[in-house]
C-alpha cells in the first residue's frame, strides 16, 4: 500500500487499520469494547489472582468465545499471556526495587517459586536472581532466595 504522496504507511497505521477491520469482522459493539476494557482493568488490578476465561465471561456477562477472540483482537494478546506479562512485570519491579526474596515476590505476584522461575525464564531468558543482578536498583549484596 502506497499513499498518494508516494510514502509508505507506518507500522502503527497498518496496525490500526487491521484492528479496525477485525473489530468490524467480529461485530464488537461499543458495550463489548467497554467490557473488554473492564476485563483488562481487572486483570491489571488483581494480577495475583488467576482468572479463567469462564470466570471472566460470567463476571462481565459476555460470551466466552467473544471474550477470548475480542481480547486478542483488541489487545493482540491472549488473556492468559496478558496475565503472565502483568505478573512478570510486577515481579521485575519488585526484584529491581526491593531486596525481598524470590519466594516472597512469587507469593506477591500469585505464583509459587517454581512457577515464577519457570515463567520468568520463559519470558526473560534468565532466572529471577540473574535478572535481579543485572537490573537491580538496590545495590545490596545481601539478597537471598
Amino acid at each position: 500500500m502506497v499513499f498518494s504522496n508516494g510514502s509508505w504507511p507506518s507500522q502503527e497505521f497498518l496496525r490500526q487499520v487491521n484492528l479496525y477491520q477485525n473489530l468490524i469482522l467480529m461485530r464488537l459493539s461499543p458495550s463489548d469494547l467497554e467490557m473488554l476494557q473492564k476485563v483488562k482493568d481487572l486483570l491489571e488490578k488483581d494480577y495475583k489472582y488467576r482468572y479463567t476465561q469462564a470466570q471472566l465471561a460470567n463476571r462481565f456477562y459476555i460470551n466466552e468465545s467473544k471474550l477470548r477472540k475480542g481480547f486478542i483482537c483488541v489487545y493482540q494478546i491472549p488473556i492468559y499471556e496478558y496475565q503472565v506479562s502483568i505478573r512478570i512485570a510486577k515481579a521485575k519491579e519488585l526484584l529491581a526495587g526491593t531486596d525481598e526474596s524470590v519466594k516472597c515476590i512469587a507469593y506477591h505476584v500469585g505464583y509459587d517459586v517454581k512457577s515464577l522461575e519457570k515463567q520468568f525464564k520463559k519470558t526473560t531468558g534468565m532466572s529471577p536472581l540473574e535478572w535481579r543482578k543485572k537490573n537491580s536498583s538496590m545495590h545490596s549484596t545481601n539478597i537471598t532466595t
